[in-house]
């Protein structure tokens, strides 16, 4: 017996596509923000933990690929590694509270989440931060991020801003924001799995994103020779309000 895909099928099929090479484009111009542009958008359409489960291998992989170009780098792991311990500490024990809330909840705080995001682009760039407060600094980052990427799945915030924070060059930033990906994907991916909030069936659709997001990663990187970072960064968070505020608007009518 065959089957024929409906046009609605491959509307929805082709849109998934298009978010997750538009993903990519966004981290090769940007350095971050693969899971910014899937978690939201598939978010409107599907439960978070779904959206993040679709995400997890793309993630992976193309921050596996920009950590292996800014590999001469890696000195910088010597400055940013208690971000990284308390973030995984964190965030393995606060990763249960994605399953204590109803997927309508979750929804709405990452939009909101989203949104505060956005609006954080408009703060003044933070201030750079002495050597001796670095550490401490991180720490904290590291464990308020992990906290709030247990109950989001949203681990980036504080932590982008702490490295921003401590001065770091270009490829220094594109590693070590490429290994905080890596390793919160890594922590929430396997805790989401062991809850039974993403399915081996979300892994094998997850895999098949991953050509499109390492082929949008190709054209940002080339994009970001000749684009306008202002203007690239205008339609960037115009999008993501559009997204953060189509989720939040979402879960209230799914609530009421």
């Amino acid at each position: 017996m065959t089957y024929c895909f409906s046009i609605f099928e491959i509307i929805a099929v082709v849109s998934y596509v298009l978010i997750f090479v538009i993903a990519g484009l966004v981290k090769g111009v940007v350095g971050f923000g693969t899971p910014l542009i899937t978690v939201p958008f598939i978010g409107m359409i599907h439960d978070i933990p779904t959206a993040v489960g679709w995400s997890l291998l793309p993630i992976i992989f193309s921050n596996l690929l920009q950590a292996y170009e800014c590999r001469g780098s890696s000195v910088v792991f010597k400055r940013v590694w208690p971000l990284f311990a308390c973030l995984s500490v964190s965030l393995i024990l606060s990763v249960q509270l994605l399953k204590s809330f109803h997927s309508n909840v979750i929804t709405m705080l990452v939009g909101f989440l989203i949104l505060f995001f956005v609006s954080s682009q408009f703060f003044p760039r933070p201030p750079k931060i002495a050597e001796r407060w670095q550490s401490p600094v991180l720490v904290v980052a590291g464990i308020t991020s992990g906290f709030i990427g247990g109950l989001t799945s949203f681990y980036g915030f504080p932590a982008l801003q702490a490295l921003i924070s401590i001065d770091l060059n270009r490829r220094e930033f594109i590693l070590s924001t490429s290994a905080l990906f890596l390793l919160g994907t890594g922590v929430l991916g396997t805790g989401m799995l062991v809850l039974g909030l993403v399915s081996v069936a979300d892994l094998l659709i997850s895999l098949l994103f991953v050509f499109p997001t390492i082929l949008g990663t190709e054209l940002g990187g080339r994009m970001s020779e000749r684009l306008s970072i202002r203007t690239f960064r205008i339609i960037l968070l115009l999008v993501l309000s559009v997204a953060g505020s189509v989720m939040i608007l979402r879960s209230i009518y799914s609530i009421l």
